[in-house]
């Protein structure tokens, strides 16, 4: 009867001691992953390709990690070799991460220097900074994590092998931006960041928060701001994005927070969004519309890629950037217009349309993607509608595609019987006529 009765007793207590330390209990960590990576750019400030991010050639997605073709981007000996410091990448997260590790591999980090090197300098070395930032945009805002630029603490990386774990540290990270350095460091840098690197994945947690819902709209609330996070999936027909979530206006778009929502016929963006967000509508195949909002000034990469039934779309004036891929293999577009105010166009950003019959690129110095790709695939009827001595008359040129000066004069349709060339018969025309015909000096239209 006694062990009965401890046994009942230390039940109670166990039970009683669960109830008390409830309310302090903790859930497990979150586990770490690899963060997903939805865009890179590569700043080719000092490269002969291009002169802006958007217009190198894009890194391949691959397994949800970015993956280079080192031989795209420098050409060995060259005036596109990178001087130390002159070229970075920057990543964008498709969440928003707390990092604890940058994997980088590169090309033949312990292998001998190539022909070009400096004499006796038998091996390529890479240093690295790795910098984060809690913004979407901005590069101010970027602080580093491993390395320091500031005071030129560049950590060396790649003497004895051909890729490296960097233990780093950073809560809410939205972007990372690596610069690279070739060999010493020296002013004849070569191996620079976007030879050298192949392939990046990034490790970290994903923060859990709390997740709203309104309808089909999920969303969270960060420092009195809704950032809209993803749609559900099934959602289906014309969809009208609030502009104020829960009270909250809402001032962002998370990178692909609606691919693969294939039920979409349309979509009006809010006014309170200054963007429209890397693979922000990817895969959307029943997507026909779209109304962005003046205000908005970058279409991300990829952002309506793979959007095979839209027919249309209206650029507002206020946008300067086309991503890459921003508009890969939309196969319904039959016609598309470049406001004055765009100034680069990603590589590839129409490669695939290939309804895509008119381009009307109005800014005289649009730097368009990287050679031929930018629109390439369209048919044989695709004409560049821009002005004369233009980076758009240039890229026609060189591409084999028709190309149509906005300034150039009409030319005038001929009526018959009309002598004054006003663009129909009148009396005035019979008088001008009879004159003319009677020897008088006349001036016919």
């Amino acid at each position: 009867m006694k062990k009965k009765t401890r046994i009942y007793t230390l039940a109670l207590a166990l039970s009683l001691l669960t109830a008390l330390l409830a309310p302090f209990s903790f859930s497990s960590a979150a586990s770490t992953v690899e963060i997903p990576v939805v865009s890179a750019n590569v700043d080719c400030l000092y490269n002969n390709m291009a002169a802006g991010p958007e217009a190198c050639i894009p890194a391949l997605r691959q397994k949800g990690h970015f993956w280079f073709n080192a031989s795209m981007y420098d050409t060995p000996g060259s005036d596109s070799i990178a001087r130390p410091g002159e070229r970075y990448l920057t990543l964008e997260l498709g969440k928003t991460a707390d990092l604890s590790s940058i994997h980088i591999q590169w090309y033949q980090g312990n292998g001998p220097a190539p022909d070009y090197a400096p004499t006796g300098d038998k091996q390529r070395k890479y240093f690295f900074v790795i910098q984060a930032s809690k913004e979407v945009t901005g590069d101010d805002n970027f602080v580093d994590i491993y390395g320091n630029y500031e005071n030129n603490d560049i950590k060396l990386s790649g003497t004895g092998v051909d890729a490296e774990k960097y233990i780093v540290n950073f809560e809410g990270a939205k972007r990372i931006r690596i610069w690279g350095f070739g060999n010493d460091g020296g002013a004849e840098s070569y191996g620079s960041l976007n030879f050298a690197i192949r392939s990046i994945r990034v490790y970290g947690t994903i923060p859990e928060s709390p997740e709203s819902v309104d309808g089909s709209i999920y969303y969270q609330v960060t420092n009195g701001e809704a950032i809209i996070t993803k749609c559900d999936k099934s959602v289906s027909g014309a969809l009208v994005i609030p502009s104020v979530l829960g009270d909250f206006p809402v001032t962002d778009i998370e990178n692909a927070a609606f691919s693969g929502c294939t039920g979409l016929t349309s979509v009006i963006l809010p006014t309170s969004v200054t963007r429209v967000p890397d693979s922000g509508f990817k895969g959307c195949t029943s997507l026909k519309s779209v109304a962005i909002p003046e205000g908005v000034t970058r279409i991300g990469s990829g952002a309506f890629e793979g959007c095979t039934s839209l027919e249309s779309i209206t650029i507002p004036a206020s946008v300067t950037n086309i991503g890459a891929m921003a508009f890969y293999n939309c196969s319904a577009l039959t016609s598309i217009t470049l406001p004055e105010n765009v100034t680069i166009v990603g590589a590839e950003a129409f490669y695939g349309c290939t309804a895509l019959t008119a381009a009307t690129i109005l800014n005289t110095s649009t730097t368009l993607g990287y050679g031929s790709n930018t629109f390439y695939g369209v048919p044989a009827a695709f004409a560049i509608y821009g002005y004369k001595s233009s980076t758009a008359e240039t890229y026609a040129s060189d591409n084999g595609h028709a190309f149509v000066d906005l300034n150039a004069e009409p030319e005038k349709e001929i009526v018959p019987g009309d002598c004054d060339g006003d663009g129909k018969v009148s009396m005035n025309d019979l008088t001008l006529l009879a004159k003319y015909l009677a020897g008088h000096d006349v001036t016919l239209g």
